[in-house]
């Protein structure tokens, strides 16, 4: 959970400094993207590990279900910012 914790951190740092300061956007752009893959592990781990490992002992199945629908209200978060931009 912690690891998770930390790499989210990070992202959600890199989208604060997009919107908030001056900083290269592209600059931005890959540590956001470099951090996603292991943001997913840890994630992922935290899911389906057991309880006394400090997990939610998920399985695979409902973790990628959980992934899922983290993923596809983002992609919805997106879509609606990007129509209010146009």
């Amino acid at each position: 959970m912690n690891g998770a914790m930390v790499t989210a951190g990070i992202i959600i740092l890199a989208i604060l400094l997009h919107y908030f300061t001056k900083i290269n956007q592209i600059v931005l752009f890959w540590i956001a993207f470099i951090f996603t893959r292991p943001f997913g592990a840890t994630f992922g781990d935290f899911l389906t590990k057991p309880i006394n490992k400090g997990g939610m002992d998920l399985g695979t199945l409902p973790a990628s279900l959980v992934a899922l629908v983290c993923m596809m209200f983002l992609i919805i978060i997106s879509h609606r910012k990007l129509k209010t931009v146009k």
